[in-house]
């Protein structure tokens, strides 16, 4: 049964494009027949079937009127749904607007009456603090001096160390400079000829001290480990060189922190005074909003009994569009079926190409174009072809135009006269196939 509407659904496309390549063509086709050859039968029985046509064209108009009719309809009652479903929405959105302004009056209420309640407490609270803020500024303020004393005794160790620092590098390079002129005396003898036992036993006698290899080692070690712990300490005063400044800049950062504590504190009392003037103040405000309150409880009653009537009325439209809807759907439907189909036109002449063409603005799933002629002069009176297409093979011309219609449309062509030998491989698949061949 589905099979069977569906290709009546297909049928009727056929007819439709059928009568506008018929009218399309059929004035110049009579006025031709003479000087084309046609016999008196063959004309006879285009104008059967162009008379079928006619009858099919006004079937259709009738169908379509139907549906734009009831799409009309559909339209226009949706468009009202939308109207009133839009204005239920404002109505609900000023019921939540005023709901909510309620609940805010509800809640500064609410919080009016805890601060009115919690305001002289905190007010006693705030004094508390208060006072608590004055001893942490002085205990602040006690530490800092400790802090800044502190910092002078170290400054002046810092001194110190520097000064022990300086004599120390002073004396291991008078120490260093006289090792290494002990070491350059022997290295000069030896190289005068002495052995190293002979130039040790010179300098002895030179200096009037025992020098040997041993003496010479414990030196050269003791030059290094005094080289490690002043390179060590001097290290360790470069980084207090780095330090002192940050602690200076720390020490006044924290003055300057000990002086906003006390401004702070000074304003914390202002605020106090401030705070007990509001208190006064809120409790008026209070009696005010408890006043309005008992005005919008009234009127959320009486909005929220609208909504619900608004609500029912919407969802009776709802109902009845549902109706419409499932109307509509069979035509649709049938579109879809359009979208799916395949069909095939066996000939591309002055009914074939314009069937061709009714089949691509009808949305036809697949299209197969089959004809061996080319474009002729002669053909342009009566068929789709333009002046440029001339001596174009007609599969080939024929998509051109088909593709700037409806380029969404699968379009296959094939170059060929159709003979009892091909005709199943060409049309084989095809549950469709129009004849428009010219004989």
């Amino acid at each position: 049964m589905a099979g069977t509407s569906y290709a009546k659904i297909i049928s009727v496309f056929l007819a439709i494009a059928c009568i506008f390549a018929a009218i399309s063509g059929a004035a110049e086709l009579v006025s031709g027949l003479s000087t084309l050859g046609v016999e008196k039968e063959e004309y006879d029985t285009f104008a059967s079937e162009l008379s079928e046509l006619f009858d099919a064209e006004e079937k259709i108009k009738s169908q379509r009127s139907e549906y734009e009719s009831l799409k009309a309809d559909y339209d226009k009652q949706a468009a009202e749904y939308e109207l009133s479903l839009s204005k239920h929405a404002d109505d609900v959105k000023a019921y939540e607007k005023s709901a909510a302004d309620y609940n805010q009056k509800l809640l500064q209420y609410s919080i009016g009456q805890n601060a009115l309640a919690t305001g002289l407490s905190g007010i006693d609270s705030g004094k508390l603090q208060l006072e608590y803020g004055f001893g942490a500024y002085e205990q602040g303020k006690s530490e800092f001096d400790k802090s800044l004393s502190d910092f002078e005794k170290q400054k002046a160790e810092f001194e110190q160390s520097k000064t022990l620092y300086d004599t120390g590098l002073s004396i291991y390079n008078d120490t260093e400079k006289s090792y290494n002129e002990l070491v350059g005396r022997i290295d000069e003898l030896q190289k005068g000829g002495m052995s190293r036992e002979e130039a040790l036993t010179a300098v002895s006698a030179e200096l009037g001290t025992e020098v040997t290899e041993e003496s010479l080692a414990q030196t050269a070690s003791a030059l290094e480990t005094a080289k490690t712990s002043l390179s060590m300490l001097g290290s360790v005063i470069e980084m207090a060189k780095g330090v002192i400044p940050a602690a200076e800049a720390q020490l006044a950062e924290g003055q300057e922190q000990l002086n906003a504590l006390y401004a702070q504190l000074v304003q914390a009392r202002t605020s106090l005074s401030e705070a007990e003037a509001t208190l006064a103040a809120g409790k008026s405000r209070l009696n005010a909003i408890n006043s309005e309150l008992y005005g919008s409880r009234e009127g959320l009653i009486e909005a929220a009994s609208l909504i619900a009537e608004n609500e029912a009325k919407l969802e009776e439209r709802k109902a009845e569009l549902s109706s419409s809807h499932e109307a509509l759907a069979d035509y649709e439907d049938m579109q879809e079926k359009l979208r799916g189909a395949r069909v095939a036109v066996a000939g591309l002449g002055g009914l074939g190409s314009n069937i061709a063409v009714m089949m691509a603005r009808s949305g036809i799933g697949k299209l197969l174009l089959v004809d061996f002629d080319t474009v002729d002069v002669t053909n342009l009176n009566r068929q789709m072809y333009l002046i440029p297409q001339l001596g174009k093979p007609k599969a080939e011309a024929l998509p051109e135009i088909l593709n700037q219609i409806n380029p969404y449309i699968e379009y296959e062509s094939v170059c060929v006269r159709v003979t009892p030998e091909n005709v199943k491989e060409l049309f084989g698949t095809y549950a469709i196939v129009c004849e428009a061949f010219d004989k």
